[in-house]
């Protein structure tokens, strides 16, 4: 309701939670975002990545701040992620900030940009949202359909291993 609401004042998706006016260029935002842009994250349980490294800050407020009284980084955790595990960020990635039909996510791009395969698994899994009727693929795009896009949150946690 709320899509064919925004559809009608004007606005299209450049996610699958944003609308913009169909004049601008709906899709810049989204591509920003996902085509492995540096992204620094601040404040508590905020997750960041840099160059390939990516990490997540403490999540309790007081520790955060006592760590930055302290000239401490409040990071909790860092990892450098590999080719395959940056394949499947900018896939999830992709998939929240540009998956509606008007953006869609490339992955022979993602496969090439990280000289990966996208995993057995999560190719099985993305057949699998596409034949019942919540992901489409229109040439190398893969987009939620709209009935997908009320599940989306669901289904990225699936490809991300969790149940």
């Amino acid at each position: 309701m709320i899509d064919n609401t925004m559809r009608e004042l004007g606005y299209g998706s450049d996610s699958l939670f944003r609308f913009v006016k169909q004049e601008s260029d709906g899709c810049s935002y989204c591509k920003t975002v996902w085509e492995d842009n540096s992204c620094l994250a601040i404040g508590p349980s905020a997750y960041s990545y840099v160059n390939g490294l990516g990490f997540q800050n403490i999540r309790s407020v007081k520790r955060f701040q006592d760590l930055l009284d302290k000239g401490v980084l409040p990071v909790l955790r860092m990892k450098e992620l590999t080719n395959q595990e940056m394949a499947a960020r900018a896939l999830i990635l992709g998939l929240k900030t540009a998956g509606t039909s008007e953006c869609g996510v490339d992955i022979p791009m993602i496969e090439n940009k990280y000289n990966t395969k996208i995993n057995q698994e999560t190719a099985d899994m993305l057949n699998k949202f596409i034949e019942i009727g919540a992901m489409e693929k229109q040439g190398n795009r893969l987009f939620f359909t709209k009935k997908g896009a009320c599940f989306a949150e669901n289904i990225l946690v699936k490809l991300m291993g969790g149940e």
